[in-house]
């Protein structure tokens, strides 16, 4: 498992408009956890964030992070991560727990870190892949789905793969492989279901329902309050005329029982 230095420095200003000018100072928000103490609010460089999880492993690369106070510029916001000066740095080994991505521009708005130990087994998540093209879309107009993206695993840090590969070359339409078809290299364990279907071959046209089914299932929940219908002066007028006639009605009858 490849290994990757990052430089954070602590946060001392909490809350959303420190976190924004952070960002816009080319600074990503952080959280570091750990059993043994609280969590510790950090901030690294975008830019070398974004190169350390730029790897082979993605996010599933072990992070060491050297952590420091900050140097503060004018706005009271760290300007390096690079803490010279400062002391040495606590140097914190974690994975990558949780990254929360710009819905818009696709940019890293906030990262979490789990510190480990890398003598203790963890639990992750660890991409699957097929690889070859399957007969059964090739030659009969199939569709590859993959119905889990990943699967869980136990092992020590510096065991975890970068993904799990599988030849699909030989599937047919309606052939599924489950979680137990992935070998599982020494030391490590599958958490996932063995039974659970991880890819399947289906036909053009499940597709297509399955498809169909997804969007009715998000669309069911943004579905707009009933707009009540706006009545026509005349079917206005009428109702008027209704009540009116209804109320003589009324008051006719009344004077009748009066006079008998």
């Amino acid at each position: 498992m490849e290994t990757v230095q990052l430089q954070a420095t602590l946060r001392e200003r909490l809350g959303s408009r420190p976190a924004k000018r952070l960002r816009a100072d080319g600074f990503v928000p952080g959280v570091v956890y750990a059993k043994q103490h609280e969590p510790i609010d950090i901030a690294v460089e975008a830019r070398e964030l974004r190169r350390a999880l730029h790897t082979k492993a993605g996010e599933n690369v072990i992070v060491k992070l050297l952590i420091a106070k900050p140097e503060t510029g004018a706005s009271g916001q760290p300007r390096q991560a690079s803490p010279e000066g400062r002391g040495k740095p606590k140097e914190t080994t974690t994975i990558v727990k949780e990254v929360q991505h710009d819905p818009v521009r696709g940019g890293i708005t906030h990262i979490d870190f789990h510190q480990i130990s890398l003598t203790e087994t963890i639990t992750v998540g660890v991409a699957v892949v097929a690889q070859g093209e399957a007969v059964g879309v090739k030659q009969d107009g199939g569709v590859l789905e993959y119905l889990l993206r990943e699967l869980t695993i136990e092992c020590l840090p510096t065991q975890i793969p970068e993904r799990f590969a599988i030849d699909v070359a030989a599937m047919k339409i309606g052939d599924t492989k489950h979680a137990k078809d992935f070998a599982m290299p020494s030391g490590v364990k599958l958490v996932t279901d063995p039974e659970a279907a991880i890819i399947s071959i289906l036909t053009a046209k499940v597709e297509k329902v399955l498809d169909e089914a997804a969007a009715a299932a998000a669309t069911e929940g943004a579905a707009e309050p009933e707009v009540l219908k706006q009545k026509k002066p005349e079917e206005i007028e009428a109702e008027a005329a209704a009540k009116a006639s209804e109320k003589e009605a009324k008051e006719g009858k009344k004077k009748e029982e009066k006079a008998a």
